[in-house]
């Protein structure tokens, strides 16, 4: 769903190559709040403290800070889905 390819660029003649960042692992995720009628998220952590959630079924997405995913609806922290 998200490719991570590095990026060029130039201006005024001079090209600027942006590093490839290393590579980041979908989680999907759901909100155990009684509350929150959030379905699966996608999270992926963009670098220590930013995470890119994604709502496939909506096709939502929002850039959250924090150490761990919260639902973009309630706040609550995510909780990851088992995988069979």
């Amino acid at each position: 769903m998200y490719a991570t390819t590095p990026s060029q660029s130039t201006t005024n003649g001079h090209t600027a190559v942006m590093s490839k960042s290393r590579a980041s692992v979908e989680v999907r995720s759901f909100c155990p709040s009684i509350f929150c009628f959030t379905d699966e998220i996608v999270a992926r952590r963009v670098n220590d403290k930013v995470w890119l959630l994604a709502d496939e079924t909506t096709d939502q997405a929002w850039l959250m800070m924090g150490e761990q995913p919260t639902c973009p609806h309630c706040g609550t922290t995510l909780l990851t889905t088992a995988r069979a």
